[in-house]
């Protein structure tokens, strides 16, 4: 319904014409952009988002072979040289057994020994009983003989032990000794021979200072000039 008044007219609702469909809202079309431009931006981030979080991935996986790595490597490592061991452990027991067993062939057998500590306990118990005043001729084992018929003395006051299979045995201490002696006496008999009471002699340090003292007394340049 349409009136008219002077140069104007007024429309009402009911003069409008609804069967031109309206015009869309500028501001209704940049809405909906502006929501498939951020869908766009969502699915770029997340895009770009998924090959980092594979690299991290793939660098998380590749530490781990490494960390893994290593310490198969130590563990191999461990064992080698545990079996080492081991090997050297076994190596040096087979050594021993061996030795063991060369010692015990060269060894005297256990009744000798006991004989000889038996021998040994006797011996000192006649040299404790016998009278001070009474001495005995004692029988001494000839050692530059070199012919051995196979007899043993059956006497011997020495130390020695008589064997029926031609072996003496003698204690370790008492033979020391007694070579310890003979040793000191032929040191003694060159001591006597060289620097005896009828033999001047002394050692070459000592006519060494003798000679320097006598260049610097002037005992040496006159008994030159006198001869």
């Amino acid at each position: 319904m349409a009136l008219k008044k002077g140069n104007r007219h007024i429309t009402f609702d009911d003069d409008e014409n609804f069967e031109d469909p309206p015009a869309l809202d500028p501001v209704g079309r940049d809405s909906d952009e502006a929501a498939l431009e951020e869908d766009a931006e969502d699915s770029d981030s997340d895009s770009d988002a998924a090959p980092e979080e594979a690299t991290i991935s793939a660098g998380k996986e590749d530490a781990q072979l490494r960390e893994d790595l290593v310490k198969s490597a130590v563990s191999k490592r461990r064992q080698e040289i545990r079996e080492k061991r081991k090997e050297q452990h076994e190596k040096n027991k087979l050594q021993q057994e061996e030795k063991r067993k060369r010692l015990e062939e060269r060894r005297l057998p256990q009744s000798l020994l006991e004989a000889a500590a038996t021998e040994q306990k006797m011996k000192a118990l006649e040299r404790e009983q016998r009278p001070p005043t009474k001495k005995k001729k004692l029988e001494k084992f000839n050692e530059s003989d070199g012919e051995d018929d196979g007899s043993v003395e059956n006497v011997d006051e020495d130390g020695f032990i008589t064997i029926d299979t031609g072996v003496k045995v003698r204690t370790l201490t008492q033979e020391v000794k007694k070579y310890t002696d003979i040793t000191q006496r032929a040191a003694d008999f060159r001591k006597n021979a060289l620097y005896g009471r009828n033999t001047k002699r002394m050692h070459t340090s000592q006519l060494r200072e003798m000679k320097e003292k006598q260049r610097k007394s002037g005992k040496a340049v006159f008994a030159t000039l006198k001869t």
